[in-house]
């Protein structure tokens, strides 16, 4: 099964043609195959040992101007200058109601093409990655796209509600800010104080003052005189 890019199949113009030719491309080539599908331009194929395949429907580009356009992109995206020698580039149009086999048209178009590949065997991993770049991935259908945002304007304010009150959880315990006092606060308070103090020192006195009393003390401070009763 080829390696397809992108795996599943996204449709750029929902043709049920070219879905065919996506499921025939990953069916029918085996896992040498790199395939890369351009959405309406077709598919870009990539083989180690063979080169390069430029696959699309009836009716399109004619081959001859892809191989043509596909080699002055490879110069642009510098791939004659990283690797060394000729390759391949072969083009097909094809059906997918078509039953001859699929590898076998890719061969033939191979075959009649002089055999050329560059040395390095890493070229196709590095040409799919630009590919992958340049190529963009098709939206699937129906699938809505990224709304834009705007600014409110000045006639929509009222538009804008105020955000509602933080609940505090269940259970949650609610903290109440310290109460200072303030130099103010104190001038005014003094006498109120002032008032209770002395208050509270009257109040001192007097009991003090009974428990002398009850204790039975005389006010010179000595023990009170003892009484007999007469027979």
């Amino acid at each position: 099964m080829a390696r397809m890019f992108p795996a599943v199949y996204a449709p750029s113009n929902g043709d049920a043609s070219e879905r065919r030719l996506f499921a025939r491309v990953q069916r029918e080539l085996d896992g040498n195959w790199q395939a890369v599908h351009a959405g309406g331009r077709g598919f870009i194929l990539l083989h180690r040992d063979l080169g390069i395949a430029l696959l699309t429907l009836p009716g399109g580009t004619a081959p001859s101007v892809m191989v043509e356009e596909m080699g002055d992109r490879l110069d642009e995206i510098g791939f004659t200058r990283n690797f060394q020698g000729d390759i391949a580039i072969v083009a097909e149009s094809l059906d997918p109601l078509d039953r001859r086999d699929l590898f076998a048209v890719l061969a033939s178009g191979f075959a009649a093409a002089a055999p050329a590949t560059p040395v390095d065997p890493t070229w196709p991993d590095w040409l799919l990655q630009r590919l992958l770049r340049e190529t963009p991935a098709a939206p699937s259908r129906g699938a809505p796209g990224p709304t834009a945002l705007r600014a409110p304007e000045r006639a929509e304010s009222w538009r804008t509600a105020a955000p509602p009150p933080a609940v505090a959880p269940e259970g949650a315990v609610r903290v109440v800010p310290e109460q200072r006092l303030h130099a103010e606060d104190l001038d005014t308070r003094s006498p109120l104080w002032t008032g209770m103090a002395l208050a509270i020192c009257v109040v001192a006195i007097v009991l003090v003052a009974m428990a002398l009393l009850s204790h039975g003390r005389s006010p010179g401070g000595g023990p009170a005189p003892a009484t007999t009763s007469a027979r």
